[in-house]
């Protein structure tokens, strides 16, 4: 879904990070990788199976690994 330019300038900077696509051959969008990384997945492609997919293409993978590391580090042990 693409935003409109006027609403794209209204939205927080935290909601624009979250609706950020981390995945374009999968459509995966940042929140979803945030939020499936805090249940306790190890790694990114751990990421995409619980999600239902997985990488395609492989330009991604270095964000994702990003993402689920800095989820991974807030969860408390």
């Amino acid at each position: 879904m693409l935003l409109h330019p006027a609403t794209f300038r209204r939205l927080k900077r935290k909601e624009i990070r979250h609706a950020m696509i981390v995945c374009s051959c999968n459509a995966l969008r940042e929140a979803q990788v945030r939020e499936i990384a805090r249940g306790g997945v190890r790694c990114e492609r751990e990421a995409y199976q619980r999600l239902g997919c997985r990488p395609q293409c492989g330009q991604c993978l270095t964000y994702a690994r990003q993402l689920v590391q800095e989820e991974s580090a807030r969860v408390p042990a």
